[in-house]
């Protein structure tokens, strides 16, 4: 199999297991930790910054800067990369909607989705277009593939406190373990960021 191949299959894997965790059935509440872990897997194993398709046209490694018109035609891919994986939001609906949730103090029975399923695949994403984004390329600006900021990072990380907080007392509450978990990479590139916005901003002191 090529890489475009594997790309294709991959944005249509993500597509079709983010709108399964996202559907309550008994079945799917008991799948739904092991479909979260294989999303975030695949959302920091994939080459396009899929939550962000506007900046799609960038990314050299894109199966739609790669392929002509009537290749993709051929491969049965739609004319925008917007409509390849329409299920899931984009990454600015998503990061609203945590920080709703967050501060309405929204229990996890009423958001199991949020938390199995899209805050473990926001924490493999946004560390690893953080590391590809503005803050880190200046000199591409305006011709980056990502925006992510260290803002986003940190409010993602305030949402996800929130969130436990608003949760603490529950019996049963083993999704905290593998939110700790997913948690972990943000955590660290969170601080590599402060830690570089430190370093600049004492290099531009007088």
């Amino acid at each position: 199999m090529r890489v475009d191949d594997l790309q294709i299959s991959c944005y249509r894997l993500m597509c079709s297991i983010y709108s399964l965790g996202t559907v309550k059935t008994p079945h799917v509440e008991k799948q739904r930790p092991a479909l979260g872990e294989c999303l975030a897997h695949l959302a920091a194993a994939m080459p396009v910054a899929f939550l962000e398709p506007s900046l799609n046209e960038y990314n050299m490694f894109s199966v739609y800067t790669t392929k002509t018109p009537r290749e993709r035609t051929i491969l049965g891919l739609p004319s925008q990369v917007e409509e390849l994986c329409p299920d899931i939001p984009e990454l600015e609906v998503l990061l609203k909607e945590i920080h709703d949730l967050a501060e309405s103090g929204a229990r996890y029975t009423e958001m199991p989705h949020v938390i199995e399923i899209t805050l473990p695949m926001l924490c493999n994403y946004l560390p690893r277009w953080w590391e590809r984004g503005p803050e880190n390329l200046p000199e591409q600006e305006g011709q980056v593939c990502t925006s992510v900021t260290s803002e986003q990072l940190n409010q993602l990380l305030g949402s996800i406190m929130k969130i436990v907080v608003n949760n603490l007392g529950i019996d049963e509450a083993s999704w905290m373990k593998r939110l700790a978990a997913a948690l972990e990479k943000e955590m660290y590139e969170d601080r590599q960021s402060f830690k570089k916005q430190l370093k600049e901003h004492q290099q531009s002191s007088p």
